[in-house]
């Protein structure tokens, strides 16, 4: 997965059937509409789309894939509990989240991406 061009990628480990991601899912969905209601670019895409360079990508990954690239950045980055996100800013290391995270925590994911 490359997105060197875009300030920020957020990337998502979750899990169809796992209540704890079902959750989640729905909560990120809304809080990324009310950014995007404010003109921020964060776009929810898959790891092959090529995104714009002011795009913010948000890719929801399946932890259960069979995808080798997809099992090699969740071994890299020792994905464990689900969800895990993980935010990615140029030129910082990537943090990142397992579990389930809190309304206010996610607002600040997504202001630390729009803020890259």
């Amino acid at each position: 997965m490359s997105f060197e061009h875009c300030p920020a990628v957020i990337v998502v480990f979750a899990m169809r059937g796992c209540p704890a991601c079902e959750e989640f899912k729905p909560r990120l969905e809304n809080q990324v509409r009310r950014w995007q209601s404010y003109g921020h670019r964060l776009v929810f895409g898959d790891k092959g789309q090529s995104f714009a360079e002011d795009e913010i990508p948000i890719l929801l990954l399946d932890a259960q894939s069979a995808d080798p690239q997809i099992n090699k950045v969740a071994d890299e980055l020792a994905v464990v509990g689900l969800p895990t996100t993980v935010l990615f800013r140029r030129y910082e290391h990537p943090v990142k989240y397992e579990g389930v995270v809190g309304d206010q925590q996610l607002y600040d994911i997504l202001r630390a991406a729009v803020e890259a």
